[in-house]
């Protein structure tokens, strides 16, 4: 008892350190979602410009650390039981256990990744081709990410419409209104299909998530500032930290994030 006692008195001003800091985080951003939103997309670049993404969003620290603080909150209780899981094979689980619950964190990463947004979805495509680095089970769940993402509501969709052609859906497009329903959803947008009024023609259109720009623009330059980090702190010889400096230094072409499945 008194070596617990001992413990607990040890751990005392760690972990009132740890509440102060959390409670101090909690009020820094406080007021970060309406930051965010008040960002116009016209000043964020359309290619993957590092100057250009750093001139906007480090003008924004409260928005970065909500951010990330949002995606620990998400991420950390997956990871935890990743790790537990590793824990668990190391001390002699049964082979069909393990792969049991390998199918049940796939499943849980695909749900994840769709929850973190655009840019993580997108991430979890590019994995869904590298069977030579994921185990089979989540090379089956995230190619679901391919063809299988939830859409978003057609309201906003025609909001968006409206927004970048400066008229209603309904005086441009036949068979496009709120009852609508998209024939496919992908990471960065949806489709439907319709006709134009002017002539008549069958088309697919294809309509961008709303906020798409600016949640891919911020997460690319989070991702850019990770990678940085973890640049300085690697032997020159690695191979992940030459592969990330490659592609999230060099100027990209015009998509936010680049993939194979849209």
């Amino acid at each position: 008892m008194s070596r617990i006692l001992g413990i607990a008195r040890r751990l005392r001003l760690p972990a009132a350190a740890a509440v102060a800091g959390g409670a101090g985080t909690a009020l820094y951003v406080r007021g970060a979602d309406a930051e965010y939103l008040a960002v116009s997309e016209s000043t964020l670049p359309k290619s993957y410009d590092p100057a250009a993404l750093h001139a906007v969003w480090s003008q924004h620290p409260r928005v970065a650390l909500a951010r990330v603080c949002h995606i620990a909150a998400l991420g950390s209780p997956w990871v935890a039981r990743c790790a537990a899981d590793h824990a668990a094979k190391t001390m002699g689980r049964p082979a069909d256990e393990v792969r049991s619950r390998q199918a049940e964190r796939a499943r849980e990463l695909r749900v994840l990744l769709t929850a973190l947004g655009p840019t993580f979805i997108k991430f979890g495509q590019m994995l869904s081709i590298r069977p030579d680095v994921i185990p089979p089970a989540a090379v089956y769940e995230l190619q679901k990410l391919c063809d299988a993402v939830p859409s978003y509501p057609t309201a906003e969709a025609l909001a968006l419409i409206e927004a970048e052609l400066g008229r209603p859906a309904a005086e441009l497009f036949d068979g496009l209104d709120a009852s609508s329903t998209p024939i496919a959803a992908a990471s960065l947008g949806q489709v439907y299909r319709c006709r134009l009024r002017a002539s008549g023609a069958e088309i697919a259109l294809k309509v961008q998530r709303p906020d798409m720009i600016r949640s891919v623009s911020l997460d690319l330059w989070l991702l850019r500032g990770c990678v940085t980090l973890l640049d300085t702190r690697r032997p020159p010889s690695s191979q992940l930290r030459a592969g990330a400096r490659t592609s999230l230094t060099r100027r990209a072409s015009p998509t936010p994030l680049p993939g194979t499945c849209d």
